[in-house]
């Protein structure tokens, strides 16, 4: 990550009025300035997403607009476990806030803020062993420690379990979504579609 922020000069946006499309550019401090897909940007995780944010020179009203895209993504994407199993990234109002999973830092939480975040390991983005493990330590600390538990859990809506992506796979953060790229390739991977 501090690679990332440290190579990162700014990122602006442009308008192009022939294609009806929107340009963003990014300056860097090794590669020079390069345009990108707004796709790419926002399919990072949350940690980068933050880091892209920072970067958004907020000089004109498309920048502003690239902005809240970026925000609009944040809010979206999955908690991000980092230093497993004692800390979760989440994007909450404006702030991007690490939450520690240790027994001393849960009791400082409030009951409710558990529930949703456990509510959030387990429905948001793709599932992973080291999300559901956290997820199940939160429910079995919550289960000793809080009394109504399972009837604050059963206030959110019903959790659909997800299937945990294999350790082979990329992810989509991972795959490179530029139209360019991909037609440059040979052949169609098997199950990818393409426009």
């Amino acid at each position: 990550m501090k690679a990332l922020k440290q190579d990162i000069l700014r990122i602006t946006s442009a308008f192009d009025q022939v294609r009806q499309e929107l340009f963003i550019y990014v300056s860097s401090a090794l590669e020079g300035s390069f345009t990108v897909s707004l796709e790419l940007l926002q399919r990072r995780s949350l940690s980068e997403l933050w880091i892209l944010m920072s970067k958004v020179k907020r000089s004109s009203c498309l920048n502003e607009l690239l902005y809240d895209r970026l925000r609009d993504s944040a809010m979206k994407a999955s908690p991000q476990v980092v230093h497993f199993p004692y800390e979760v990234k989440i994007y909450r109002g404006t702030t991007l806030e690490t939450v520690r999973l240790d027994p001393d830092s849960m009791k400082l939480q409030t009951a409710m803020q558990l529930v949703k975040l456990e509510n959030l390991l387990r429905t948001s983005g793709f599932a992973s062993v080291e999300k559901s493990e956290v997820a199940d330590m939160i429910s079995e600390y919550c289960t000793e420690k809080i009394p109504r538990y399972a009837q604050m859990k059963n206030r959110l809506k019903k959790i659909t379990t997800q299937p945990v992506m294999p350790s082979g796979v990329v992810s989509e953060s991972d795959r490179v979504l530029d139209k360019d790229l991909l037609v440059t390739l040979q052949e169609a991977e098997e199950g990818e579609i393409r426009d």
